[in-house]
């Protein structure tokens, strides 16, 4: 999460002229709008983020969960797109539903909350949700197509990841009520 927050902060604290040939190099393109900028950094930084997570836990498994998550998310997407043909508001191309940033930063978020806990995954959350805005924000998208891609991500995560060491603290609600589960296998 350190990583996706100082990439995302980048310009602020290195410079916009180095923060452009830094996101140059990693094959983020750079606009005059700050907040698209931002976004498109936390495309490659939250999953990144969820590949160094489980390699800084040394688990592979996880590492084969989010695997399977975001090449389902990216096939999604892509299908989806490709068969929908949305015009963006900006008029740019017929591309617009799903958002592709945010079905990969939500389907990054929802692998480091299920997998390591709420803990990290507010935060994952929050960034992920800023990208969306920022797609909003910067004429890319339109609310829906954030949304469901939104969900693809979620979806697609939660269907393959699994809390890490068995151990898991989740909010409930049934509509009336509100708790917490918390769950570990034996």
């Amino acid at each position: 999460m350190t990583l996706s927050c100082c990439l995302a902060l980048s310009p602020a604290v290195i410079g916009s002229a180095r923060a452009a040939n830094l996101a140059n190099m990693m094959g983020i393109s750079m606009t005059a709008n700050p907040i698209e900028n931002s976004g498109n950094i936390l495309l490659l930084a939250l999953p990144v983020s969820a590949v160094g997570l489980s390699l800084f836990h040394e688990d592979l498994t996880g590492l084969f969960q989010y695997g399977a998550s975001a090449a389902l998310t990216e096939g999604t997407t892509l299908l989806l797109k490709n068969s929908v043909h949305e015009l963006r508001p900006n008029g740019s191309n017929y591309l617009s539903f799903p958002s592709g940033h945010s079905s990969t930063t939500f389907a990054a978020a929802a692998f480091i909350q299920r997998r390591y806990g709420w803990g990290l995954g507010i935060a994952a959350y929050a960034l992920a949700a800023f990208t969306g805005y920022s797609r909003v924000e910067s004429k890319e998208h339109y609310f829906h197509d954030v949304a469901v891609g939104a969900a693809i991500g979620v979806g697609s995560s939660y269907l393959f990841t699994k809390p890490f060491h068995n151990f898991n603290i989740q909010p409930t609600t049934d509509g009336k009520h509100v708790g917490v589960t918390v769950s570990t296998a034996f």
